[in-house]
């Protein structure tokens, strides 16, 4: 006697198919392990602490430095105008003087 054996059908076979595939939800994935960026990431954080301050604190410093040197420079300016303009009214009125004093002063009998 010969026994026969019904085929699978589509409900009653172990493979899956597209249909199930589609219905696995998207949690189910393997886990993910950490990628490179984060060690390119971890490599940043020195230049971002250490660096960065240092070139913001770096602009900073230069900035103020000319704005500094310009006013003092504009002071400077301005004090060597002054003493050259009281130093010419000095010798201005030195020489004056000198010419005044080498002429005959007006008698006090004579008007003009």
């Amino acid at each position: 006697m010969t026994q026969h054996i019904p085929s699978p059908t589509n409900q009653q076979h172990p493979t899956t198919h597209a249909s199930d595939v589609t219905n696995t939800p998207v949690d189910q994935e393997a886990p993910r392990g950490f990628s490179g960026w984060w060690f390119g990431l971890l490599a940043l954080l020195p230049i971002a602490c250490c660096a960065l301050p240092l070139l913001v604190l770096g602009g900073v410093t230069a900035g103020s430095g000319a704005v500094l040197g310009g006013v003092t420079g504009g002071v400077l300016l301005l004090a060597g105008a002054a003493l050259l303009g009281i130093w010419g009214m000095r010798r201005r009125s030195r020489t004056r003087d000198a010419i005044s004093s080498t002429t005959t002063p007006p008698s006090r009998d004579r008007c003009c």
